[in-house]
């Protein structure tokens, strides 16, 4: 799926190019587990196909995000990271958290995008997803 058909906005470009798109980008961050090494194709696939299905997005990348490089300690993957294209960010992580939730992820999975120009998670619970919460920059 491409980004025309994900749902944009549009805005003026200053360089006289007339009206361009508008792209928000939203990650996930899925602990990584042993189980999960298993089902990473159905997980991609079962996301694309929701944000499709709505018109809300699409998947861009994906891949492991490590631990432990900053602190010199030896590497170790900690998060599958999934990254998505929006044209309305709002309706694409309503899609994104019933399509997380269908799939029993484990808890602590992050959903991390920004408004305003301040970055914002919410994380996957016993109970569901948290407030956003803002996060030091």
């Amino acid at each position: 799926m491409s980004f025309a058909s994900a749902g944009r906005r549009a805005s003026t470009c200053r360089a006289g190019w007339g009206t361009l798109p508008t792209v928000d980008f939203i990650y996930v961050k899925i602990p990584a587990t042993d189980a999960l090494a298993n089902r990473e194709h159905a997980i991609h696939e079962a996301l694309e196909t929701a944000l499709a299905a709505e018109a809300a997005g699409a998947l861009i990348g994906w891949g492991a995000s490590l631990e432990g490089l900053p602190a010199r300690r030896p590497a170790r993957v900690a998060f599958h990271r999934i990254d998505v294209e929006t044209g309305d960010a709002g309706h694409a992580r309503t899609v994104l958290r019933r399509a997380l939730s269908a799939l029993t992820l484990p808890p602590g999975t992050e959903l991390h995008y920004s408004e305003g120009g301040v970055p914002l998670q919410e994380v996957l619970g016993a109970n569901g997803w948290s407030p956003p919460q803002a996060l030091a920059r």
